[in-house]
């Protein structure tokens, strides 16, 4: 007996795994608006470097003749101030960029920016580092203004002519007043990641016990003899909605074992005849002595039918096998239904078997992409089983609906009988006689129009009416 599968390292592994997940997330949200307020005490830090820079820059170059594209590169409000007010005035300080519509989203429409803060200062001329320029030489600050969420920093320089070149420029500071609370969000960020992690735990628990519950569920169904009953999980939620789709797929595995029990019990009956038969005539064979040549025919006969009963058996046991399995093998090809139609019509026709019958083609011009074969074989074995129980006529019409094209064939035979009629597509069912039909024509060809996303269907209002659809998947005939 196989060794039944087993997963005890496995389990702990899935469930430690789904946990430390579940707990990941959990630390990643208590952990996040930390690490956003020191990673933004560190931008700020190299932000005030880079402001200082840039106004030292600019007053430099504008000193040195190029007010105008000193203050352009660098990105500074640059003024010109003498005894007499403000010369020369440009201001290249962006406050229409990206981050600041992103500063404004997490600040609010009102917050502060250069400008508004400019608005409340002293006139250029008697500003502290003006002042100061004009006796020292140069004077440069920075500093943070609006309770810390504006850093400034202005840079003032003194020409030879007594005219003072000064450049502002300013960063927003987002997150100040989440920095100004930053070691009292760490102790509570302790506190709630203690709660959260607790919380993401017991979750983690709530996930992975129906999820092991429905494994070993599932596993215990695979002992020797292999079985199917329902899964049973208590409500919750989600996982017994999980679990119902499992049930209907063992319900499918259920009804599939029984389809194949009952396959292999028509199989061995359907083989027993014509083997019989042999062992039946190998026995007269080699019992009889001389055989005289009349009844050494009659055993010759015997075989050589018995034989072919059997090829034909294995030959359509194989085509529906590959008909079952959805025809994966064989290339889909863009063909008109109509015309296979009408060669498979013309072939049976030249039949000597059915020269008493007329059969009689209705066809729309429709496009498909099948497995030509099958279709051809499924298209044939229609055909061939209402030339069977017809009496005169065969009517065959091919036509479009909507998204689908439909082959119905019907005859004016005896008709079904209604108890007969939900069997006609069962494999092994037949009302031909055991000399005249193997009873798998039928359900090949209903396993061909499954294989393409089709179906087929039956009804006797008189005589007897199949029929097999299959998408078209758009096509069109010009």
């Amino acid at each position: 007996m196989p060794e039944q599968p087993t997963g005890g390292p496995r389990t702990i592994t899935q469930e430690r795994g789904l946990r430390m997940r579940t707990l990941g997330v959990v630390f990643g949200v208590a952990v996040i608006p930390l690490l956003v307020v020191v990673t933004s005490d560190m931008i700020d830090a190299s932000v005030g470097l880079r402001l200082a820079r840039s106004v030292e820059v600019a007053v430099e170059e504008a000193a040195a003749g190029e007010p105008g594209s000193a203050a352009y590169d660098a990105g500074v409000w640059l003024r010109s101030v003498t005894p007499s007010g403000v010369d020369f005035e440009v201001d290249h300080e962006s406050r229409s960029t990206m981050v600041r519509q992103l500063s404004d989203l997490w600040l609010g429409a009102e917050a502060v920016d250069l400008g508004v803060w400019d608005a409340h200062q002293p006139e250029p001329g008697a500003r502290d580092v003006v002042q100061r320029a004009r006796v020292e030489g140069r004077a440069s600050r920075c500093g943070m203004y609006e309770a810390g969420a504006l850093q400034v920093c202005e840079a003032a320089l003194r020409t030879d002519s007594g005219t003072v070149w000064v450049a502002q420029k300013a960063a927003r500071r987002g997150v100040t007043a989440l920095s100004d609370v930053r070691w009292q969000m760490l102790r509570m960020s302790f506190i709630m990641l203690a709660v959260a992690l607790a919380a993401g735990w017991w979750l983690g628990r709530r996930w992975s016990g129906p999820i092991e519950v429905l494994r070993q569920e599932a596993l215990s169904r695979t002992a020797r003899p292999l079985s199917a009953p329902p899964l049973h999980l208590e409500k919750m939620g989600e996982f017994t909605d999980l679990a119902e789709a499992f049930n209907v797929l063992l319900a499918a595995v259920r009804e599939r074992a029984g389809q194949n029990e009952a396959f292999v019990a028509d199989l061995a009956h359907e083989m027993k005849n014509p083997v019989a038969a042999i062992r039946a005539a190998a026995e007269s064979i080699e019992g009889a002595g001389d055989i005289s040549s009349e009844r050494g025919q009659r055993y010759a006969r015997i075989l050589d039918d018995s034989s072919r009963r059997l090829d034909a058996l294995v030959t359509r046991l194989l085509e529906l096998a590959r008909a079952e399995a959805g025809l994966a093998a064989e290339a889909r090809e863009a063909i008109r239904l109509d015309e296979l139609v009408q060669g498979v019509v013309d072939d049976i026709s030249a039949d000597p078997r059915y020269a008493h019958l007329s059969v009689v083609v209705q066809a729309e011009a429709v496009m498909v992409t099948v497995a030509v074969g099958g279709v051809e074989s499924a298209v044939r074995n229609l055909v061939d089983n209402a030339c069977s129980f017809a009496k005169a006529e065969v009517w065959v019409v091919v036509e479009r609906r909507s998204r689908e094209a439909r082959v119905v064939v019907t005859d004016d035979g005896t008709g079904i009988a209604p108890e007969v009629l939900p069997r006609v597509f069962d494999r092994f069912f037949t009302t031909r006689g055991e000399r005249r039909g193997t009873g798998l024509g039928l359900a090949l060809v209903r396993a061909i129009a499954e294989a393409h996303g089709g179906e087929v269907g039956a009804e006797s209002p008189a005589g007897a009416r199949l029929w097999i659809v299959l998408p078209t998947h758009g096509h069109s005939v010009a």
